[in-house]
């Protein structure tokens, strides 16, 4: 995941359960499928310990809004053995301190940054075994609702590096096996993996194994500028087809939950920088209004298109929506807040 990190990092947001209006009917489903509308859809928020730069939780107001948060920042080490960065397990205590008792919170495992040292656990079956016996113990004795895997391909190595999905299958079993061998009142049930927009292929692979695929809908453009001079940063078009792509590899669509970004990117630029959308915000100086998609060569998704994405997902029976990253937005109380926005979409139960 190559967005508004230079060390490629990733973090979406976790699960806000949503209640919509009717229940009665349906729509088009990704791909042109009929499905039923949900009633309820998780909102999820990833949240990267690096975005955590003091430890009162006071000061992350923003995590109390989705009802799931992805704890982002635990990984293998670079031999793929168990390891906890002490920093980012404080940094990520403060999260949790800061979220309510009605949230859940999943321990995030991977991430573009760290994707070598996922491939060196993930594809030798001691070390992925006894990582995984070493993660879920301490995701049970930390109290996690669930575990993510966030599956990705180490691009800045020659070749890059792309872990075989029958690794990420025996992964996710053997996580399974763990978890079902937990004391009865154990929190830890819930799995997940996340995996990029174009990796339907994997997802129709890997869908057995979990609760929920995370599709990291971001980080891809539309191939052709808008009148704004920007290429569109995961257009409806392409967000609609995506989806459509994962249904047609067999990935039922209550068991997907598509991300959005909450950041802009500027596709012209060599390396396709990224800036968040709060400092987007800030720079336009009022400039942003709710159909603004684009700002000073970014785009970005703004908050028309925001609840047109929500309000699809919902039309069409999907698990839910995931955001990168949770701490990119600005203030909820803000009217173009993008958090807001998936929230306006209907009532949060």
């Amino acid at each position: 995941m190559n967005r508004l990190f230079n060390f490629f990092a990733v973090l979406a947001i976790g699960g806000m359960s949503l209640c919509c209006s009717s229940c009665e009917k349906s729509g088009e489903g990704g791909g042109g499928e009929q499905a039923g509308t949900k009633d309820v859809i998780v909102v999820g928020g990833y949240s990267h310990a690096a975005r955590i730069s003091t430890f009162n939780p006071a000061d992350y107001p923003y995590m109390k809004y989705p009802s799931r948060v992805y704890c982002f920042g635990t990984s293998p080490s670079a031999d793929g053995k168990w390891y906890i960065n002490q920093t980012y397990e404080q940094k990520i205590e403060v999260m949790r301190k800061a979220m309510t008792s009605s949230q859940e919170a999943f321990l995030v495992i991977g991430g573009g940054g760290t994707a070598k040292n996922m491939y060196v656990m993930g594809t030798d079956e001691a070390k992925r075994n006894a990582y995984v016996e070493a993660m879920v113990a301490y995701a049970h004795a930390n109290g996690y609702d669930g575990i993510d895997i966030d599956w990705e391909t180490a691009w800045s190595e020659n070749p890059p590096l792309r872990i075989p999905a029958e690794d990420l299958v025996a992964l996710l079993q053997k996580i399974r096996e763990e978890m079902a061998a937990l004391p009865s009142d154990t929190k830890v049930r819930k799995l997940s993996c996340a995996l990029s927009s174009i990796e339907h292929e994997i997802g129709g692979a890997v869908k057995d194994y979990v609760d929920e695929i995370n599709v990291m809908i971001y980080d891809c453009y539309g191939e052709t500028e808008d009148a704004d001079g920007t290429y569109p940063h995961a257009p409806m078009s392409q967000f609609i087809e995506r989806l459509g792509n994962y249904r047609d590899a067999g990935v039922p669509n209550e068991k997907i939950i598509a991300g959005v970004p909450f950041y802009g990117g500027d596709k012209k630029q060599e390396g396709t920088p990224t800036q968040t959308y709060n400092v987007l915000f800030a720079q336009s100086g009022g400039a942003i209004t709710a159909a603004t998609n684009s700002w000073d060569g970014y785009a970005f998704n703004g908050v028309d298109l925001i609840r047109e994405k929500t309000q699809y997902l919902v039309d069409n029976g999907y698990a839910g929506i995931m955001v990168w990253e949770i701490s990119q937005d600005i203030d909820y109380d803000e009217p173009l807040s993008l958090m807001r926005a998936i929230k306006s979409v209907t009532a949060v139960r």
